[in-house]
This record gives structure tokens, C-alpha cells and sequence, in this order.
């Protein structure tokens, strides 16, 4: 137990790196056990040789990585962990068996490619369930933190924190206060000294104290002097979510938060900016190439199912608030805005079954393609959005202009990390992961926009 308690009871990068660990050994277990009890010939081939399995572990690091298998907000549920799983599983091992050389030759049956499939799904959903149930009943794996808010801020960031980490335990936070809703310091500090405070972490053995934005100074004053206590990481509130979720809390910063907003190097980064472009001509070429092949079934499919125009044109706003038309393959019935401008709801009346099919698969979208190759927008980045949007919500949120620093784009961060936008609310909610990539971008994140994105279409995710 103690073993354990030291593998997984730790910051979430070591956990995440705990459980890619795991994923590779109970892999390679699995198959190699299965194979000798079957005496399946794929299955043994797999791990006949170093080439053979080292090649699926890293295709289901990289799907995993893709679909945020290791990323604890999935683990909030069961469903979301079998879901995820099962995700990832599919993607690897249809890649593997495509591949070829480094790879074992395709199986004779359909069973034995089943088979295997379904032996990696199990054992890594059934090593997260068993892992889930022993973290609930053993408080020594479990990750304990000290929150320090105030009494309103509470529900939200306790909410906030288990979403980031559903294997996360606040023991301590604003509660039971003998100055009730007045309280205008952290409850910890109502409550207790400096040596109980001690002996509060001390006993239950607490890896960090996170404290927000808004904390009274005198726990500082603890902290400074204090060389215990300086032993356990103290982290802000707004650094840890950002960490965890991927994603900016808004809600916690003011509107100066504009002037100094910590912009990605790469925004002025020359190299990046022109392999970016160098990307976005690529992609639009060979993208308006396969558009050109699909044109005749697109053709048909609006002629019966749309009976109207097939092109549809729409003012947005890109890059420095400038406006530009976007064109997209018409999706919805003749005058659908005849009422006034909204959002596009999840099954919208307005929208055409054929439009549906063009939204649910993402083919709607090519012709934006166009838009690329003229410089108005990339393949990566914020979507654009429509200028009286843009004034609604930049009223409601100031940060909000931010993401016209860069250039609006056909998938981003928050198209992959959020559902559909059909809100002024969705719309706040997106921005915090607009404006995290716009702090974070890099080749890296874009590789794994795009490759998510890829992971969206052919599971036919969109709306």
C-alpha cells in the first residue's frame, strides 16, 4: 500500500504519467497472456517481437493523447471512463492494423482482430474502475488540499477543482464559520493559528494549499516566516485550473487583465508564423481538391434535400476586429433569420436534414477553405464570430476582444475542448479555452487540435 501511495498520490502531471505507465505494462500483459492461453497467431505475433508491441504502445500513447485520455477530467464518472477508453482503443488499434512493416501482417479472421481489440479495451477500462473504487475507499491514495476563499467564492472553485480532478479531496475550506456569510477573510485563518494550521496539514498528510485570488494577506505572513509550512506548495487558484482544465477562469480576472495579457512568443515568432501559413495553403489545396470530388454527391444531396442555394456567404469578424465573409455549403431552409440573428440550437428546426448530414460530418465547413487561402482565416485558431455577437458579448465579457489578436479559424481549442456553442453563455464558456490557446500555441497544440479534430469527423461529432 505504501508503494501505491507513493505511485499515484502526487501532482497530476505524476499522475497522468502514473497511468500511462500502467496503460503500457497491463498492454503488453494482456496481449502476451491472451496469445499464450488462445494461441491466437495475431495475438502472439504481436509481442513476438520489441518492434511489434513497442509500435502499438506508442500509437495508443498518441491516441490517448489526442482524446485527453489522461487528462482527469474524464475520469469524473464512469460512463466518461469507459467512453474515453473506448475512444482511444478503437483509433489505435485501427491504425495498427493499417500500418504496415512495423506491424504484424492483417489476421486471418475478423475474430482474432476482435478479439484483440476488445482484450486492450477491457483491461484498461477495468484497471481504471479497480483504481477508482480503491481511491474511494483508501484515504492514503487519496490527494488532499487545502482551499483558502472566502464563503461566495466556495461552490464554484470546489466545483471547479473536482471537475479538474475528480481524484482530488479539499479537507479544509470556508465551513462551519462563527462569522457566517460577514466572513471576509479564508475560514482556515478564522479558525485556526499558525500551529494548527501545521498540524492540519501535518495529519492529514496535505500535498498543496491552493488559495484564490482574493486570500487575506496574513496567510502570507504565515507562509514567509514559517519554515514548515513552507514545505507544502502553496498554488493560486486561477494558475491550477488553467493547468488542469486547459483553460483561462475568466471570472477571476479584471478587465485590466487585457494590458497585460501573457501572449504566446509565437504570435511574433516568424518561424512559426510562416510553417502556420505554410500549413494552411497545404491543407486548403489538398482540402479544396477532395471538395472538387465531392461536389457531385454535395450537388444532389442539396438539390433534393436542401432545394435552394448551395452556397451561403455570412459577414464575421478575424483578425484585429477586421470583417470578412465567410462561406460555408448552405446548411438551413430559406430565410432562416427572418426573426433576427440567434444561435444555431441542437436540433434547429431551421436546419435541413441534408444540412444536418454537411454538420454532423464537418463538410459544410470546406469551403472556408477559401477563406484560408486568402489570409482571413487559418485552419487553427477561434472561430469567428458574427459582428452583432461580437458587440453582445464583448459587453457582457471585456476579455473577450482578445481573440481577435490572432486569426480566426476552421477548428481551435474550444471547438475540441467544448460542445457547441448556442449561447451567450457557451460563448463565455468557449472563450476560456480561446483564450488559453492564445496564450499557449504552439506546433505542438496545433498538431493536436488538428489530429482531435480528424478524431471528430470520423466519429461524426459535429453538429
Amino acid at each position: 500500500m505504501k508503494l501505491l501511495n507513493r505511485y499515484f498520490r502526487n501532482n497530476a502531471f505524476r499522475l497522468r504519467n502514473a497511468f500511462r505507465a500502467t496503460d503500457l505494462l497491463l498492454i503488453f500483459l494482456t496481449v502476451l497472456l491472451l496469445g499464450q492461453f488462445t494461441g491466437m497467431e495475431y495475438l502472439l505475433e504481436v509481442t513476438s517481437t520489441a518492434v511489434h508491441i513497442i509500435a502499438f504502445c506508442v500509437i495508443f500513447l498518441v491516441a490517448g493523447s489526442i482524446f485527453e485520455l489522461y487528462s482527469m477530467e474524464n475520469y469524473k464518472s464512469v460512463p466518461e471512463t469507459i467512453k474515453s477508453v473506448f475512444e482511444v482503443s478503437v483509433l489505435a488499434s485501427v491504425v495498427y492494423i493499417l500500418i504496415p512493416m512495423i506491424t504484424p501482417s492483417l489476421p486471418n479472421g475478423r475474430l482474432e482482430f476482435f478479439i484483440f481489440f476488445l482484450a486492450v479495451s477491457f483491461s484498461m477500462i477495468s484497471w481504471r474502475l479497480a483504481y477508482r473504487m480503491l481511491y474511494k475507499s483508501n484515504s492514503k491514495l487519496q490527494k488532499k488540499s487545502i482551499l483558502l476563499c472566502n464563503p461566495d467564492e466556495q461552490t464554484d472553485m470546489m466545483d471547479s477543482l473536482l471537475r479538474a480532478n475528480p481524484f482530488m479531496r479539499i479537507i479544509e475550506y470556508p465551513r462551519n464559520s462563527p462569522q457566517g456569510g460577514n466572513l471576509t477573510r479564508p475560514a482556515l485563518h478564522a479558525r485556526y493559528g499558525l500551529n494548527e494550521i501545521e498540524q492540519l496539514i501535518t495529519e492529514n498528510r496535505v500535498s498543496e494549499i491552493i488559495v484564490s485570488p482574493k486570500v487575506d494577506l496574513k496567510f502570507f505572513d504565515y507562509y514567509t516566516t514559517d519554515y514548515k509550512l513552507r514545505r507544502t506548495p502553496v498554488r493560486s487558484f486561477t494558475e491550477k485550473i488553467e493547468e488542469e482544465l486547459h483553460l483561462l477562469p475568466i471570472k477571476y480576472y479584471t478587465k485590466d487583465y487585457c494590458l497585460t495579457f501573457p501572449f504566446s512568443k509565437n504570435n511574433d515568432n516568424r518561424i512559426y508564423l510562416k510553417i502556420f501559413r505554410l500549413f494552411d495553403i497545404g491543407f486548403s489545396l489538398v482540402g479544396l481538391a477532395g471538395t472538387v470530388f465531392l461536389m457531385p454527391f454535395i450537388l444532389i444531396g442539396n438539390l433534393f434535400g436542401n432545394k435552394g442555394k448551395l452556397f451561403y456567404t455570412q459577414q464575421r469578424i478575424g483578425k484585429n476586429g477586421d470583417s470578412f465573409e465567410i462561406i460555408k455549403f448552405r446548411t438551413m431552409i430559406a430565410d432562416a433569420e427572418k426573426d433576427g440573428a440567434r444561435f444555431a440550437q441542437k436540433r434547429d428546426p431551421r436546419i435541413t436534414e441534408f444540412g444536418r448530414f454537411l454538420r454532423k460530418t464537418r463538410i459544410d465547413e470546406l469551403p472556408q477553405l477559401i477563406n484560408v487561402l486568402r489570409g482571413e482565416m487559418s485552419v487553427i485558431g477561434p472561430r469567428p464570430e458574427r459582428p452583432c455577437f461580437v458587440n453582445q458579448i464583448s459587453e457582457i465579457e471585456p476579455l473577450y476582444s482578445i481573440r481577435h489578436a490572432v486569426k480566426p479559424g476552421l477548428t481551435g481549442w474550444a471547438q475540441i475542448k467544448y460542445r457547441y456553442g448556442s449561447s451567450f453563455d457557451d460563448s463565455i464558456e468557449k472563450l476560456k479555452y480561446d483564450l488559453y490557446y492564445i496564450k499557449h500555441r504552439d506546433l505542438i497544440m496545433d498538431t493536436k487540435i488538428f489530429m482531435k479534430t480528424i478524431g471528430t469527423v470520423l466519429l461524426f461529432k459535429g453538429q
